[in-house]
């Protein structure tokens, strides 16, 4: 330096260099701890049942395509997309419309069609004489959110009498892991830096497994599952009960619940505190399940024929059907059913025709005057089903 000067300053433009400098030292020395931490320490992986929909189906709704028409259909999908028979939109008379919504348990996963629990319901209603209509409206990887779109898009306008939420526990974690996920900028870092992972702690929001719902305490994670999921189940009452119909609640448990020293049913409790809160009757198919053990269950949460039928039972028994819709009503003890054939109640001619199904061959002008002249179109349907039994 020249004695008697000032000393000169630095540039401004080396002390930004050398500050950027600086910061992509200590975000790479960061960004490597992160990631050795990581390795280290990795975070337990969300198990493959909880499904991430932007992944699965780029979004959070589907349906099936290629819904059949016609008769016979030539699929097991549906004009709707889904694994269901066909509906007219038109409710029948005198008909009590059933819709289940639901996941792939509802669906039938690893099952014919007709093996799927609201399939076998309907049998067996129709066996014993009641005018249902039941509605399988489920999908794979649907959880509440799916179903409560399901409702807004395609069950509403079929007009149902009582909406059926089935349960599976698994629906409350993919609502967590799915909608408390970052912004869609930081979603592409969390992608990308270990760091970013770090300090957002979007791994320690997922709920890994459905066991977790089942620890006591809950984890903050399990808390704000239930309140993501109270959320759409109050959107879907107000949904259903706005268009006339009414909601009720239906929970399956996982096959790990009635095995020998399976946990305590915290799941299920903390769901029954949900409904009453909603004001919702709920069904609890734990109790149902149990003795039938694993032979129930294909699988951790899918059920075999043999589980769908105990389903089907116990949602019969639980009385959430009318009994002004079960046609026996109709019929005295030891009545012949012939006898209503030109009632002047439509109903009573309708239980005639329905149950002289397996006698079509000895009341057979009866039937065909029914299906030709009658004015009501549920006693036409009776009647053309009796004689449909009938061999050529």
């Amino acid at each position: 330096m020249i004695s008697g000067m000032p000393p000169s300053k630095p540039s401004p433009w080396a002390n930004l260099a050398l500050a950027a400098a600086s910061f992509a030292a200590t975000a790479l020395a960061l960004e490597g701890g992160a990631r050795w931490l990581e390795w280290r320490w990795p975070r337990p992986k969300v198990a493959a049942y909880l499904w991430d929909w932007e992944r699965m189906w780029q979004g959070d709704f589907y349906t099936l395509g290629g819904g059949s028409t016609g008769w016979l259909p030539r699929s097991e999908v549906n004009t709707d997309g889904l694994r269901d028979r066909p509906h007219p939109l038109e409710k029948p008379p005198r008909t009590f419309r059933l819709v289940f919504l639901g996941d792939s348990v509802t669906m039938g996963h690893g099952v014919s069609a007709t093996e799927a629990y609201p399939r076998v319901l309907q049998a067996q209603l129709d066996d014993e004489g009641w005018r249902v209509e039941v509605f399988n409206v489920a999908l794979q990887g649907w959880s509440t959110r799916q179903e409560l779109l399901a409702y807004e898009r395609l069950a509403r306008r079929y007009q149902p009498d009582l909406v059926v939420l089935a349960v599976c526990l698994n629906d409350v974690p993919e609502l967590q892991n799915n909608l408390s996920r970052p912004a869609g900028w930081l979603a592409w870092l969390h992608r990308r830096s270990a760091l970013v992972r770090r300090v957002v702690d979007a791994g320690g929001r997922e709920i890994a497994a459905v066991e977790e719902l089942f620890v006591e305490p809950p984890p903050r994670r399990v808390r704000e599952g239930w309140r993501l999921f109270r959320e759409q189940l109050h959107a879907l009452r107000q949904d259903v009960e706005q268009s006339g119909a009414r909601l009720a609640v239906m929970v399956f448990p996982f096959r790990f619940q009635v095995v020998p020293g399976a946990p305590a049913p915290v799941a299920q409790q903390q769901l029954a505190a949900v409904c009453r809160l909603e004001g919702l009757d709920l069904l609890d198919l734990l109790p149902a399940l149990q003795p039938q053990g694993t032979a129930a269950f294909l699988d951790y949460d899918h059920l075999t024929p043999g589980g769908a039928e105990t389903v089907a039972a116990a949602f019969s028994a639980h009385g959430w059907i009318p009994q002004s819709f079960d046609r026996r009503r109709l019929l005295s003890p030891g009545q012949d059913p012939a006898s209503l054939l030109d009632d002047p109640d439509p109903a009573r001619r309708e239980a005639a025709a329905f149950f002289l199904r397996g006698q079509a061959d000895r009341h057979l002008d009866g039937l065909v005057r029914r299906l030709a002249d009658d004015p009501d179109a549920g006693v036409r349907a009776a009647a053309a089903r009796a004689l449909g039994g009938l061999r050529p």
